[in-house]
């Protein structure tokens, strides 16, 4: 998706309460934003979901 400027979110993921919880990422803002309990929590370490030239999925 997009924000209201055009930015392009990603999808990301981080651990929280060692439980791997996928989100979205902002680029501008740094963080990978994850809704939990009706808040919208940021993460500054996160991983990016990424695709090759083929289209498949990576495992980075």
């Amino acid at each position: 998706g997009q924000d209201t400027d055009g930015e392009t979110y990603y999808i990301g993921r981080v651990i929280q309460n060692g439980t791997v919880t996928v989100g979205k990422v902002h680029p501008s803002h740094g963080v990978c934003y994850v809704a939990y309990d009706g808040e919208e929590l940021n993460f500054p370490e996160y991983e990016v979901l990424v695709r090759n030239a083929l289209g498949r999925y990576l495992n980075v």
